[in-house]
């Protein structure tokens, strides 16, 4: 007989939220059956085994709190979007996410340094991403050009949107959508069009 572990695991393509991902994951084991799931999230893929799946773990994986604290939060929020009040519903939203970044920058100070690992900034983040599946702790430092401030990225705080934010000063989709456009542009008078929105795009985000 084989003995069960992370080793032999079997990869399942499951698609639910992550609730449902944690009960599938609780049937499999409670049916010995030694499986895993890649459950993707804002903060980066996470790799969830039914060997030892745990609630609270995983939600402080992906959120940096247990689940409780989660629903509640989510229970205020519900509620103060019902009664329309958008100022309560972005002040929840807020303090979920200042108790998340609590928990993951005591888990920063354990992190292991590798060293660089892609060359550009979504290679680094999606080198890291399969250190984060396997609940790996390390950071490297980035810079995109010798003129940039370094930065620090942990593979435990993988917000893509905010890695962006901080170096370049717009999101993942809209670097993304500029990027195609650089592709598109046919003449000169296009690529200076593309660049003039660039910048103001940059601008408007650090003006928020």
């Amino acid at each position: 007989m084989v003995n069960m572990d992370k080793n032999n695991a079997i990869k399942i393509d499951y698609y639910g939220d992550l609730d449902s991902t944690i009960k599938y994951l609780k049937e499999c084991n409670e049916k010995n059956e030694n499986v895993y799931v890649d459950f993707g999230s804002d903060n980066g893929v996470i790799r969830l085994y039914s060997l030892d799946i745990d609630e609270d773990n995983v939600y402080l994986r992906i959120y940096g709190v247990g689940k409780g604290q989660v629903d509640l939060y989510n229970e205020k929020i519900s509620k103060a979007k019902e009664e329309n009040n958008l100022e309560l519903v972005r002040e929840l939203e807020e303090s979920l996410k200042k108790s998340s970044q609590e928990y993951f920058n005591i888990l920063k100070k354990d992190a292991e340094l590798i060293p660089f690992v892609g060359s550009s900034l979504s290679e680094v983040i999606e080198a890291l991403n399969e250190y984060k599946k396997l609940g790996k702790n390390v950071y490297v430092n980035y810079k995109s050009t010798e003129d940039d401030e370094e930065i620090k990225i942990y593979s435990i705080d993988l917000d893509v949107d905010n890695i962006f934010l901080t170096m370049m000063g717009i999101t993942k989709e809209q670097y993304d959508e500029n990027k195609e456009r650089f592709k598109l542009a046919k003449s000169d008078e296009e690529l200076q069009m593309v660049m003039t929105d660039f910048y103001q795009l940059i601008k408007e985000n650090m003006n928020k």
